[in-house]
This record gives structure tokens, sequence and C-alpha cells, in this order.
């Protein structure tokens, strides 16, 4: 059985992202998995530690344990790993990881850059010398780049890398969610997800100050909790990916409202599990190009936002006739490192 290691930067049990789905995708495809959460990157990180805890700003979400084939790994698992891997996708630059990319990994290392580091909020403690990092992992012996936004792979040219794009894909849970009748779904809008600077608020309060209800169901950096509440915004707490595709799919909108410079790197690993929704998804700052979808409408600044909204209210988005997988997302990074694994099979090829 091929062995693959995932340097994350997120915990397992953090929002479900794009690192947890392509862990199941290549476990599913008979991959051992060794899932390495990340460990403190800097001082910072380590003196905020218990004031966070007190705050509870922490987040942590609903999610399986593990999954068959997928191995969870603590912080000790950055000392105590033992190759050899036969492929690693890298999400943490820095100096320890390279250490360890060059002690356990024999086969390819994709660096998958979906972060642009330089413009992540603070509280995300940015790894120490990340640009220097960077540079090094793509310039490893069998290493290659992916992204998964125009707006990213632009980005990293302009540093000097070239990055292949493998946009986000659809959760099975989301695929799998049964749909209500158009009838049945709430005429109310919906964002689901974490809510940072990079989240059109203002359009959120105008909505709502319109007449256009709003959901919001995931975590909320606290200062822009008391906003969103003043505004008349529902908030609930972040629940699991089954949950939150069951509830998604009782919506007739799911918003995904993004401004600034972060939001043209942004390619929301949700924004195809929004459309798996059978929901309209109503998009503003991000590069929605990577969607060929019936129920996608892009928001112009020159349109009223509820008066669109209301009018999307009235019937039901036409049905995508496909939608892409994680499994085949997997597969293209399979492709991207020129790994010597069959698609699909557990060979692995002399």
């Amino acid at each position: 059985m091929p062995r693959l290691l995932i340097v994350a930067s997120n915990r397992w049990g953090y929002l479900w992202q794009r690192h947890q789905s392509l862990a199941v995708a290549a476990a599913a495809d008979g991959w051992q998995v060794d899932y390495l959460q990340p460990r403190p990157r800097n001082l910072r990180q380590i003196a905020s530690y218990p004031l966070r805890m007190i705050r509870r700003t922490r987040v942590e979400q609903e999610h399986p344990v593990a999954h068959d084939g997928v191995s969870i790994v603590g912080r000790a698992g950055w000392a105590g790993r033992t190759g050899p891997y036969d492929m690693a996708i890298v999400y943490l630059p820095d100096r320890l990881t390279e250490w360890l990319l060059r002690r356990v990994v024999r086969g390819p290392i994709v660096y998958d850059a979906v972060l642009d580091w330089a413009t992540v909020p603070a509280a995300w403690f940015p790894p120490v010398g990340w640009r220097s990092s960077e540079r090094r992992i793509t310039r490893m012996p069998r290493a290659s780049t992916s992204t998964d936004s125009r707006g990213m792979a632009e980005l990293l040219a302009r540093r000097g890398f070239s990055a292949e794009v493998v946009p986000p894909a659809a959760d099975d849970a989301f695929l799998t969610a049964p749909h209500p009748d158009w009838n049945e779904r709430r005429s109310r809008a919906l964002y689901f997800g974490a809510v940072r600077a990079e989240v059109d608020l203002t359009l959120m309060e105008r909505l709502v100050a319109d007449g256009v209800p709003v959901d919001v169901v995931g975590v909320v950096d606290e200062d822009l909790r008391s906003r969103l509440l003043a505004a008349g915004v529902s908030i609930e707490p972040p629940v699991g990916v089954e949950a939150i595709a069951e509830r998604a799919a009782q919506y007739r909108v799911v918003l995904l409202p993004y401004r600034g410079a972060r939001g043209a790197t942004l390619a929301p690993a949700k924004l195809f599990n929004a459309v798996a929704s059978g929901a309209w998804v109503v998009a503003s700052g991000i590069d929605t190009s990577v969607v060929t979808a019936p129920g996608l409408v892009t928001l112009e600044t020159s349109d009223d936002p509820a008066e669109r909204i209301r009018a999307l209210f009235r019937s039901a988005p036409g049905r995508p006739a496909e939608l892409p997988t994680w499994a085949a997302r997997w597969r293209r990074l399979l492709e991207i490192a020129e790994a010597p694994i069959v698609a699909g099979s557990t060979e692995v090829l002399s």
C-alpha cells in the first residue's frame, strides 16, 4: 500500500477544507495517509495559546475522528515520523517541513499553495521564513506546485513559481444530501464557513436592511460577530460536513461574498459544495471561472443585491449535469506529481 504524507496547515478537527477532502480521497484510492497536524509556528502563537483557550477562539468542528486509511498524527510526529513515504502534499512552508521532507519522503512532493501567507490573518501565525522556504521546497528534486485558483497562480508566477490550477470540488456529503422540493426551501440566504476580514459583511448588512434574511453557520471572528448581530444576521456555531450539507439543501440562496486583496487569490473550498446544494449561489469578489453551473450568479457592482436575490427566490436553478469530485482532483494531483502510482489502484510501479 503506497504511503502519503500530508503536511497540513490546519488541524483535522478544524473547518473541513481542501486538506481533509484530499486526505479522504487518497485513502479511498488505496493510499495509507498520514495527516500531520501543524505545530506552533512562532513564539507569539505559543504565548497567546492560554488566552485563546480562555476566550474559546480555538476553532473545533464536528468531524469523524478518522476515516479508513487516514491516520491523524499529532505534533510528536514532527520528530518521530519514519519513512519512506511515496508522496507528500505540503501546506506549511518552513525549515522544519523541509527537514522532514528530506528525511522521510522518497517520492514526489506537491506544494499545494492555496494560502497567500502574505495576506492571511495574523491569527493564523504565518511560519517564520515562509517566503524562502516556499522557494526551496518548490526547487526540491521531484517537487511540483499546485494551487486552487487562477489568482493565486498569477501571484505565484510573480514570485517565480509555475503552478497548476487544481480547483476545489464537491464533497460526497453534498453530492448525496437529499434535496427538498423548491417550495419547501427557506426564502433566506445562507453563508456557511468562517467569517473573517475578507468576507463582505457590508453586503450581508445591506441584504438584511432591505428585507432579505441572512443566516450564518460557522466560526465568526469576535470583532465581526457584534457587527453582524447588530445588523440582524442570525449566527449559529459550525457543524460537520454532513450536517452543513443537509442544512444548505434547505435554503434557496447560498452566499459567497468576498472583498479585498485576499479575496483575489481565493477559491473557497466550499464553492462546488455550494453549487451541489441545489440552491442559487450568489458570489462576489472571487474568481468563479472554474465553475460552470446554471445556479451560479456573480453580483456586479451595479446590482441591487436584495432585488436580485428576491428574484432568485421565485424559481429553482437548473441542475448542473455533473460536478467534479475530490477523487478526480486527487487523480489530477497524481498526474501533476508524475507519481509512480496507477491512479485508481494501489499498484506501485517500479
